[in-house]
């Protein structure tokens, strides 16, 4: 058995230039496409015996001008390193996988199943694209009510602190349960498997979360899938459900659907296209209802393994007769992978 640590090093660089349309003013800015973050990952595996593995995870996002934090107010230019991830693994072949540390909860990504050619500009999170800006008035003014406040995928409990463990696969599918900090717990199930000329991939995941003040449980119900076929066509789909205890409150809810298309036009690469439309209610309030369409392209130059692309997204809201002014994103940009390679030491 080979006693070395292994010790690998990759990630990407995801840039981009935004053009926001608010209504009223056009903000533009160059920096970080939240859709898929600039990331670091350095990974290192120590073998335990033919069966067993310890591995330590650290991933790292580089957010610059990110899309996630730029407004029409703050536009702050600070760097930050955004840890995403900071865990131990053991990966057990019989046995499943256990995780203990700060990464991804059971649930996270079990609304997010996209293995399409432009999941990394258009997927089910579509607020990553005009987060933190802010919707006008009807008359013009800036209301307090940012993108995030009304659009959301309900994509379980995102990345916390907390103890995992992951079935081995059966079938062609696996379970994940996890206990996090604060009470909070799920579990998933997730999904994939290739039936001929098709690709097919689902998830399904139950949450329970509380609200902050006062706390009160809330439980979150979602799931996602993706078809894709050898042509090139491809379906995207994902739901979800948040349903609060709250006296008075409507359970928040969306859906979300993308149909995209993709071929080699070109020696470099396949080139993808897509569209797609989401639905989203009750969220910031009880008669808020929110639209968002997108499109996008994305030119793959494989032998650079670097992507081009560019998409557009908008974001339209209402609560009751109250309609404010649509927000249109337009954003164009690069993406490159790289990988250090796998290094050993003794």
């Amino acid at each position: 058995m080979d006693n070395c640590i292994d010790i690998t090093l990759d990630g990407f660089l995801n840039q981009a230039y935004f053009s926001v349309d608010d209504g009223v003013q056009n903000t533009w800015f160059v920096g970080n496409n939240d859709n898929d973050d600039t990331t670091l990952k350095l990974v290192g595996t120590i073998p335990v015996n033919k069966e067993v593995k310890l591995q330590g995870v650290l991933l790292g996002a580089i957010k610059n001008h990110s899309s996630d934090t730029y407004n029409q107010i703050d536009q702050d230019t600070t760097n930050l390193l955004h840890f995403r991830a900071y865990e131990l693994k053991w990966l057990m072949q019989r046995y499943g996988t256990v995780y203990f540390g700060y990464g991804e909860s059971a649930s996270d990504n079990s609304a997010e199943v996209d293995f399409t050619p432009v999941y990394f500009v258009q997927y089910s999170e579509v607020f990553d694209t005009g987060y933190s800006f802010f919707f006008r008035n009807p008359n013009g003014t800036l209301s307090n009510i940012t993108v995030s406040d009304d659009f959301d995928n309900y994509d379980g409990l995102d990345r916390v602190r907390r103890i995992r463990y992951d079935t081995p696969i059966f079938y062609n599918s696996y379970l994940a349960s996890s206990y996090v900090e604060g009470g909070k717990k799920d579990i998933a199930w997730f999904y994939e498997r290739n039936f001929g000329t098709f690709r097919f991939g689902a998830a399904a995941a139950f949450a329970r979360s509380y609200t902050t003040v006062p706390k009160v449980a809330q439980n979150i119900l979602d799931g996602s899938f993706c078809l894709t076929h050898n042509s090139g066509i491809n379906i995207t789909g994902s739901a979800g459900k948040k349903f609060t205890r709250v006296v008075g409150e409507l359970d928040a809810h969306s859906h979300y659907l993308k149909l995209g298309y993709a071929r080699k036009l070109w020696h470099c690469g396949k080139t993808a296209i897509s569209a797609d439309i989401g639905k989203y209610y009750h969220e910031s309030s009880n008669d808020a209802k929110g639209t968002a369409y997108g499109t996008a392209i994305v030119q793959y130059i494989e032998p650079w393994q670097t992507q081009f692309y560019v998409a557009w997204r908008q974001f339209k809201l209402r609560h009751g007769d109250i309609r404010f002014h649509n927000i249109n994103v337009v954003f164009t940009g690069v993406r490159i992978n790289f990988d250090g390679g796998p290094h050993k030491k003794s």
